[in-house]
């Protein structure tokens, strides 16, 4: 089987990303100079050539359905607007009924990235032939606060293990939200559902796990993980800082130590801003009610600005 559709999860309402995402969609944010949604669409065409791309949005869909009408992709994607809220699993079925519940589909979600290589592809695609989902899972400590899959030997999913159950400071396996999905193995439901519910439940369907050795991962899905994805990009090289000055995301003259498009701190607005200090990410212009330098933690926004621990 080949992966013959890609579902970017992009329905989410924002709420972790404070008052800035009630008036920027979290998946318009920018990873340095373009936003996650592009980066997302680009990284799908990228690792699975000749899949057709759909969007589900929900909250917010009039501002990303004008983003995305406006973008070189638009006729190479479908944005599924849902009508009411569906939930991770009814998403997904949502636009597996407009596939006809045909074919094989991987599961991104919007706001985290994950570097596959072609053989991991396969393993997932592998998996997901011969049974209802694979989930790719990775090693976490406990204390990161995720919740544990458990499985058997053969790598069945058994159950979903809640982070109070587990002690404090151990290993254990978590899902990343990225899966791959064979649809026509999927019992077909209306209406909102979680993922574990109707797409991998355990119970009453064949769910594989693939834990993922030395991943890769990156999460902006949250204001501290956004603040913190971004400054440890500048600290050391990896196959996501490849993968962006490829896509032109990340104009190497802007760099310089440990700030971008400033002298200290991360200017991701149009115009040079030189002393932001060094914790601050700006995703546009300073206020004038802003102060310029300041060495907190913070990202801006217009006139917004969101303190971080």
């Amino acid at each position: 089987m080949q992966v013959n559709h890609v579902f970017i999860l992009a329905a989410g309402k924002g709420t972790r990303m404070g008052s800035i995402g009630k008036v920027l969609p979290k998946l318009l944010w920018p990873v340095f100079e373009i936003p996650l949604l592009d980066l997302q669409v680009r990284f799908s065409m990228k690792h699975f050539p000749g899949a057709r791309i759909s969007i589900n949005t929900y909250n917010y869909s009039e501002l990303i359905k004008s983003h995305v009408n406006k973008s070189s992709y638009r006729d190479s994607v479908d944005l599924v607007v849902e009508k009411e809220t569906l939930d991770i699993g009814g998403a997904i079925h949502n636009m597996a009924k407009r596939k006809d519940y045909e074919g094989l589909a991987a599961i991104l979600n919007g706001d985290q990235f994950l570097m596959l290589d072609q053989t991991e592809i396969e393993k997932g695609i592998e998996s997901a032939s011969r049974s209802t989902a694979c989930l790719l899972g990775y090693r976490v400590n406990s204390n990161q606060l995720y919740n544990a899959l458990s499985f058997n030997q053969k790598g069945k999913l058994e159950t979903i293990r809640p982070n109070s159950d587990i002690a404090r400071n151990t290993s254990m396996v978590t899902y990343t939200g990225n899966s791959f999905i064979n649809l026509s193995r999927l019992r077909p439901t209306e209406g909102e559902s979680k993922f574990f519910d109707s797409i991998a439940n355990p119970e009453l369907d064949e769910v594989n796990v693939e834990v993922l050795a030395d991943l890769e991962y990156w999460d902006f899905g949250t204001l501290n993980r956004y603040h913190k994805s971004h400054f440890d990009l500048l600290m050391s090289k990896s196959l996501f800082f490849d993968f962006l000055t490829q896509e032109k995301a990340i104009d190497r003259n802007k760099l310089k130590d440990r700030s971008y498009h400033s002298l200290s701190g991360i200017n991701l607005a149009e115009n040079f801003q030189d002393y932001l200090g060094a914790e601050t990410i700006a995703l546009s212009e300073l206020a004038p009610s802003i102060a310029k330098e300041d060495p907190r933690k913070r990202i801006i926004f217009n006139d917004r600005v969101e303190l971080l621990p």
